[in-house]
């Protein structure tokens, strides 16, 4: 599964990674309500045009990238789920040649 639901099944085992960020990346967090936003012809809103707003749009401050999220999102369809998007920008560059890190 892709997109596997989080805290569904007790036990249940994720991998984790990590990912560099550079000064002025956008980590974006959302649960699957925006991107599930279906129009009269049930096309959904998709992952794709979330982040062609997202480069569009990334310069901007946060709280108008999510405006902009949710408005083209409801000019594209109705909302039947929750909608949740969490965007944090890097104000630094994430570089650092003595950090290190373990896991198991």
């Amino acid at each position: 599964m892709e997109q596997f639901p989080l805290g569904l099944f007790a036990g249940a085992k994720f991998e984790s990674r990590m990912a560099r960020l550079e000064r002025g990346d956008i980590l974006v967090l959302l649960t699957d309500g925006l991107s599930e936003v279906a129009n009269a012809q049930d096309e959904q809103f998709g992952l794709e045009r979330i982040a062609g707003i997202i480069v569009e749009y990334g310069e901007h401050p946060l709280d108008e990238l999510i405006e902009r999220l949710f408005e083209t999102a409801r000019r594209h369809g109705r909302q039947n789920d929750d909608e949740t998007v969490i965007l944090v920008r890097a104000t630094s560059s994430g570089r650092n040649d003595d950090a290190t890190s373990s896991g198991s």
